[in-house]
């Protein structure tokens, strides 16, 4: 639930029969204030002092070249900075799921 998208339907509404109704309640609270507190939070753009505002006459090719170029740096330099984390977090789950019974996990019976 933290790593969904705030104002996510499917989430809230999992979230209104699942937790007590204060955690819900802040669960929706929380993403309204923070999107009416939006402009208060974001400051605003400056133009720049110059701009190079030519426009290269070099059709379209060059342009989606240059777009799929960066988008797949991008990409790689995401991969790379996340499935380290992943396999990371795979190993430590099951490690711990090998190492700490289920028994203590199980309420006992009085």
């Amino acid at each position: 639930m933290i790593s969904s998208p705030m104002l996510n339907v499917v989430v809230l509404t999992m979230v209104f029969p699942l937790f007590p109704p204060a955690i819900a309640a802040l669960r929706l609270a929380l993403p309204l204030v923070l999107l009416a507190l939006g402009p208060w939070l974001t400051r605003q753009a400056r133009p720049a002092a110059e701009v190079n505002r030519e426009i290269a006459q070099t059709g379209w090719l060059v342009p989606t070249g240059v777009t799929f170029k960066q988008y797949f740096k991008n990409l790689a330099q995401l991969a790379l900075t996340t499935i380290p984390f992943m396999i990371l977090a795979a190993m430590l789950g099951a490690r711990v799921a090998e190492v700490i019974p289920a028994q203590i996990f199980r309420p006992t019976s009085p």
